[in-house]
This record gives C-alpha cells, structure tokens and sequence, in this order.
C-alpha cells in the first residue's frame, strides 16, 4: 500500500507519541512542593525582599533614586508644564458634569497626580478628571441630590454624594487588588469599551446642551434619563439665552479651527501644543468681566472660587452601601480604561506597567483622595498623550503639574469666578471629538465581524437608551456571549495532504489537497470542552459520513438538498465530492464507508476537561465498534496529561505526535495486507 498524493512511495514508519518522548528525553514539569513552604518562603523575614516589596508597592523609590536630570528634567518640566494648562481648563469643566462646583476638578488634579507620581507604574499616564467618569459620577450625585433624592426625604450635598463615591470606589480597586481580581478588567472587550464610552460620550453631549444654551440644567436619573432630558430640552428652546448661545457657538468655532487647522501646522515645528483651552478660559473671564455679562445679559458664571486647600472632610459612612453598585462599576471602568492606556504607551516606550499596582495606586488614590473633597481619579486620554507628545520621561512630570496647580489654587483661583459656564461647556463637546469619531469605523467592523458589531451597537444602545450602568452591563453580557458561542463552535474540518509533501490542510479549502486513501483525517480547531462535546461528536459524525449512514435514502436526499442550500456547506458539487471521499452507496439503501483509520488531529486542541475526554474516548470506542481504527495525532501536553487522569485506554500504537508519523504508521503496518475492507452500516 502507498501514500496519499499518488507518489507511490512507501512511507516511513512513524513515531508513536510515546517514543517521541522517550527519543527526545521528555521531563516532565515539576510539581509545586505545596503551599505552606511556598507561604514560608513568600513570608521569611529578609533584607532583599522587603526592599523588593516597597520599591514594587511605592516605585517612586525606584525611579527616583536612579533619575538622570541632565536628560529627563527638561521633557518632564514641559511635559507638566503643559498637563497642568491643560487641567485648568478641563478639571473645572469636568467637575461641572459630575454635579459638583468647578474647583473640584482642580482639587483632584493636584491630590491625585501626586498619589499616583508616588504609587503609580506608568511614566505617561495622567490622572485627574475624565469626561466619562465624571457623567457617571454625576448621575449618582443627581440621584441622591436632586429632584428625585427630594421625592424620597433624603437630599445629600452634591458634594458629599461624590466624595463617597469616590471612597467607594477606592474601596472596591483595594478589595479587587488583595484578592488578586486585577484580571477582572479582561471582560471589557476592546468593542465592548468603545461602545460603552461612545454611548457615554453621547450623555455627556446631551447634557452640555443646556449650558450652551443658556438654560438651567434639568436633572433626571434612572432608565431613559437620556430621553428625559431630550425632551425637556425641546421644551425650553424659547427661553434660551441668545447672548449664551453666541459665546458657546464662537468658542465651538475658534477651538475647531484651532484643532483642524493650527495644531497640525504647530505640530511640525513643536512638540508643545498651543494652549487654546486656557486662551478661551482666560479670554472668556476677561470678557464676562468686562461686559458684565451675568448682570446684563444674564449669562451664567462659575461663581464663588474659594483660595487654598480643602479641609479634610469625612465622605457619608451612611450613603456608603447605597452607592456600592454604581461605585462599582465606575472602579471597573476606571481601571480598565487607565490600565490599557498605560499598557499602550509602556509598549511604545519599552518599559512594562504592573497590573496589581496600577490597580493598587488607584485605590489608594481614590481614598486618599475622597477626604479632600474629590470624584474618582480616573487617566485621561487626551492628556496623556500630551505627556508623551511632549517629551515627558518620567513619573516626575506629574510632580510638577501638581506643584503648578497648586500655586492656581492658593492664588488665583478668585480669577475664574466670572468665567461663563458656556465656555467650559463649549471645551468640553470640542473633546468629545476623539469618542464620537469612534462611530465612524462601525461600517467596517460589521464587514469584519457581525459578531463584535453586535457587541458594540448594543453597548451603544443601552447605554444611550436605558443608562450607563445598564449598558456596561449589557455590554459584558453581549461579550461572554459572543465568547461562549465562538468557543462552542470552533472550526472541524477533513483534511487532505499536499502531493509531495508532509502538509496536512482542509479539503474544502484547498483544491490541490488529496485525501490518504483509506484514512480519514479529522481536525477539531478550537479547545474541548463540555460546551462543545456535543458539537464536537455531531460534526465529527456529520464529516465522516456516520449522519448520512444512520438515515433512510429518502430522508438522507431531503438532509443533503437542505445542507447544499447553505452557503457555509460550500455548493452541491463540493458536497457530492467530500461525499464521494467518504462514504459510498451500498445494496439495500446502506452507506458504506470508504476508510478503515480515523485520525483525530488534536493538535489546535488546547485542553480538554474531563467531561469532553471522557466523550472523546466513547467516540473513539463507537468507531472501533464499526470496525474504524482511531488514532489521535498532535495532543498537547494537556490533553495528554488528561487522558491519563481519566485512565484513558488508548495504546501506544494509537497516539502519535503528528498526522504525518500517525498516517505514516498506517501504511507500514497495513504493508502487505492488502486493501482495507469497507465498513458497512446498516438502517
């Protein structure tokens, strides 16, 4: 007998899997030696590991002591430099969505940049006020300060809403950093999080509205908050204020221009970006100052800017369980967004970022941060990629955007109290660019993936249309249900072999492939398991010609006219081809199959459990009850190691470590004997 591909050459005998192993020296892994020696040595007093242990959990001991001022001080003093301009402009703007007065965003620019100079692991990432974070923190503090807290009989200062959210979420990141749950973050798909803040950038647009407008903000809560204020919008357009609507639509205009036209040009001569944000801040200031504004035209303005640091200030322990949901995911959020910024640049710049810290130096940030009157700390986009466009080397960058922000505090903070509301509103929809824009690539994502199209479209829509927490929700639910569909049904398909060559690939496939005459070679693309043995065994039966075996002719012509009708199936000729390999009409209505070897191809198989390598092994026992030798071909070291915690039967002869040792194994042994019989199956 010969090989496959029509060489007529006799193959070489193949390895077993067994003598793979012994030829090759195989050792296998070493098992741990048991907990309470690994808890010894993690805990034995000494020297080295406690100095490992605080330069990891405060790594301003690390790079500190070993900075280089003549070639980092330069790139980190503009680089905070232009941070802390950019923070005025933005924390005063983005405190306002979170329901609470301008100087906040201010306050946690300065506490949060200097916990995380500290804590933090990232050398570019700059924390503070985040336009997402801040629009979830606001529909908590609207809900326990608002109309709808009043209904109730428990209004809270909006302040105090915010600050214990804040703890809450510093709460949370500790307890999800000490029970090693860092790893949380990984159900936030990439779609699922542009979804997410693409509905949420959506909220923070809508709720923009009325201060460009010069209307007094209407506060809802709950599902469909968005459609609320939609409408309630539209009801007061008559009464908006025309001197409002003229400063919003001129800011809008110089910051657009600016964007699209200056900073391009700018951008080939300096890496510093012109400060437009804090130009309009300033000008808008001088303007309502002058004009008198406010008492002529009835503009509305930031008002009392208070001098100085805050007091600390104790958050609500007795509002504390009532925000714990909404805290929650807020934390999650938070995370998972600074932590893939984080990551993005460390792989830019070569350097790594610790996950268990980032979270660490979150947490304590947001409660380190909660007593000095501050929403949760979250990293912003924008801003840290000024920190890197501008040279910024180091953690030090954010040392001096705190220093500088804390001069504005002591002394010019009054400044700001004429500013027109409309102004920062204006700065804030200009910002939201980068996260409406994400809207543009759907088209193509559905062309990619309906799958992950799906995810992102209905993050979108039950964020926009019921809420955010809603929508996140919704979103991880769409994503472990993609997840769980695509590993239910992996790719399983024959395979045929390269005339000439060792190269096993799909029949359906590739034109040139040719099947080994009477072998059957089958391969499994996906890890098994008790989701997918079902699926695993139907398709395995489908592609070998046992389905079409066990049905009468009639009900097996009506079976193949419906499966060449789909598309997947490929065309009625490619099914009447594969068919042909296969299997062949016997006497009296029956199938006869025309190989006598199965070769499983486990070699894309990454694990099994038990449950799908006890099915596996009944599979391999129902064909050799037909009289069809089985062999599996590829295994890893994990599917091994399973079978032989499930005392698998399998014998040496019919494990093999590749297809090509285990159909090369067939025909020396069948050598001699002539043409395998054909099996038949009767109804």
């Amino acid at each position: 007998m010969t090989a496959g591909g029509g060489d007529g050459c006799t193959e070489p005998a193949g390895l077993t899997q067994a003598q793979f192993r012994r030829r090759f020296h195989y050792r296998p892994p070493q098992r741990d030696k048991g907990g309470p020696e690994r808890l010894w040595r993690s805990c034995r007093p000494d020297t080295a590991c406690v100095s490992r242990c605080l330069r990891r959990r405060l790594p301003i001991l690390a790079w500190l002591p070993a900075y280089r001022y003549h070639d980092d001080l330069f790139g980190d003093v503009i680089a905070g430099t232009t941070v802390a301009i950019m923070h005025i402009p933005q924390g005063m703007a983005y405190a306002l969505l979170a329901g609470i007065p301008a100087i906040h965003g201010l306050y946690m620019a300065f506490f949060q940049c200097l916990v995380y100079a500290v804590m933090g692991t990232s050398r570019h990432l700059s924390v503070g006020t985040f336009a997402v974070t801040c629009i979830m923190t606001g529909k908590v503090v609207v809900e326990y300060s608002g109309p709808a807290a009043a209904r109730t009989g428990a209004v809270y200062d909006p302040v105090l809403v915010a600050t214990t959210v804040t703890l809450a979420v510093g709460i949370i990141q500790l307890v999800l950093f000490s029970v090693r749950l860092t790893a949380l973050a990984v159900v936030l798909s990439e779609m699922l999080v542009q979804g997410f803040t693409t509905g949420a950038a959506v909220h923070v647009l809508l709720s923009q509205v009325p201060s460009l407008l010069g209307l007094e903000r209407p506060l809802f809560s709950g599902p469909g908050r968005l459609l609320k204020l939609t409408g309630a919008i539209i009801q007061k357009l008559a009464t908006a204020n025309t001197a409002s609507i003229v400063i919003s639509a001129t800011t809008i205009v110089i910051l657009v221009l600016n964007n699209e036209l200056v900073k391009p040009r700018l951008a080939k001569w300096t890496r510093v970006p012109f400060p437009i944000e804090l130009l309009v801040v300033l000008v808008g200031t001088l303007g309502s100052y002058l004009g008198d504004l406010s008492g002529r035209y009835e503009v509305q303005v930031i008002g009392n800017v208070t001098t100085g640091l805050p007091q600390p200030s104790s958050p609500s322990l007795v509002l504390l369980p009532r925000v714990l949901l909404d805290s929650a995911v807020i934390a999650v959020v938070t995370y998972s967004a600074g932590l893939s910024m984080a990551q993005l640049l460390a792989t830019k710049h070569g350097y790594t970022v610790d996950a268990s810290q980032e979270m660490l130096a979150q947490g304590v940030g947001n409660l380190f941060s909660a007593w000095f009157l501050c929403a949760p700390m979250a990293a912003s986009l924008s801003r840290s990629l000024i920190v890197d466009g501008t040279g910024g080397r180091t953690q030090a960058s954010g040392i001096i955007t705190a220093l500088l922000l804390l001069a504005v505090l002591l002394w010019l903070g009054p400044l700001f109290s004429l500013l027109p509301k409309c102004v920062l509103s204006a700065v804030i929809v200009v910002s939201l660019k980068g996260l409406l824009s994400q809207l543009v690539g759907l088209p193509a994502l559905w062309r990619s993936s309906r799958a992950d199209a799906l995810v992102w479209t209905g993050t979108l829509l039950a964020v926009v249309l019921i809420d955010i927490a809603a929508g996140l929700a919704v979103g991880v639910l769409l994503s472990l249900g993609v997840l769980l569909w695509r590993l239910q049904r992996p790719p399983a398909e024959l395979l045929g072999r390269l005339p000439g060559s060792q190269y096993y690939v799909s029949l359906e496939r590739y034109q040139a492939a040719e099947p080994v005459p009477e072998v059957c070679v089958f391969r499994f693309g996906g890890a098994l398991h008790f989701c997918n043995v079902d699926y695993f065994r139907r398709r395995l039966a489908t592609l070998t010609g046992l389905e079409r075996a066990r049905l009468s002719p009639t009900e097996r012509h009506v079976t193949s006219e419906h499966n060449w009708c789909r598309p997947a199936s490929g065309s009625r000729q490619d099914t009447e081809d594969r068919d042909a390999i296969i299997a062949e009409e016997g006497g009296e209505g029956s199938i006869q199959l025309k190989f006598s070897w199965l070769v499983l191809d486990m070699s894309r198989v990454s694990f099994t459990d038990s449950t799908s390598t006890r099915a596996l092994l009944a599979t391999v026992r129902d064909y050799q009850e037909l009289g069809v030798h089985c062999c599996l071909a590829g295994c890893t070291d994990a599917v091994l190691d399973m079978l032989h915690s499930c005392r698998s039967p399998l014998e040496e002869k019919q494990m093999y470590p590749t297809v090509q040792d285990a159909v090369s194994s067939i025909f020396t042994s069948e050598t001699g004997q002539g043409n395998a019989s054909e099996h038949c199956i009767e109804r």
